[in-house]
């Protein structure tokens, strides 16, 4: 049945079900969910807590980079093929990037698979950045792979 024939059942119904047929092919518009009393409306993510071997690593990169600034995953990466990848850490010294770090520990979830991929994806969609991969062995000993960026004789500043 089309809005219009009931319309047209609408005029000449009594005023309760003429009510009832104008807010079926009319209904009024559901109101917005309320949040809970005392919570704000908005969700702010919570920050990631660290992994022990992230921990452990971390503590590794400080010593190492004494002069740099060394942050906890401060922002995700988005791949060509539209997934997102999310380093580790980040080394920085003032503005510029040193080294962005994947670390995985002796437990391996069953997405360190899909962790390493996007981390060679990233490599080779930011091959001007400098890559590690710092993996935690079962005998507690570190495997580190570092990708440094490769030689080019591309000048590194713009030339008037």
């Amino acid at each position: 049945m089309t809005s219009a024939e009931v319309q047209k059942l609408a005029d000449n119904a009594s005023p309760s079900i003429r009510a009832a047929l104008l807010a079926a092919i009319n209904p009024a518009p559901k109101p917005a969910p309320e949040a809970p009393a005392g919570k704000a409306g908005i969700r702010i993510p919570k920050a990631r807590k660290k992994s022990s071997a992230e921990a452990q690593y971390e503590a590794r990169l400080r010593r190492e980079f004494p002069d740099c600034e060394v942050r906890h995953e401060p922002f995700g990466l988005r791949l060509a093929s539209g997934a997102r990848y999310t380093p580790d850490f980040v080394v920085l010294r003032g503005p510029e990037i040193v080294l962005m770090v994947e670390v995985k520990g002796s437990y391996r979830l069953h997405s360190a698979g899909r962790s390493h991929l996007a981390f060679k994806t990233a490599i080779s969609e930011w091959p001007a950045l400098r890559w590690r991969y710092a993996a935690k062995g079962r005998d507690g000993a570190w495997d580190i792979t570092d990708v440094e960026p490769p030689i080019t004789n591309t000048p590194t500043t713009c030339q008037p």
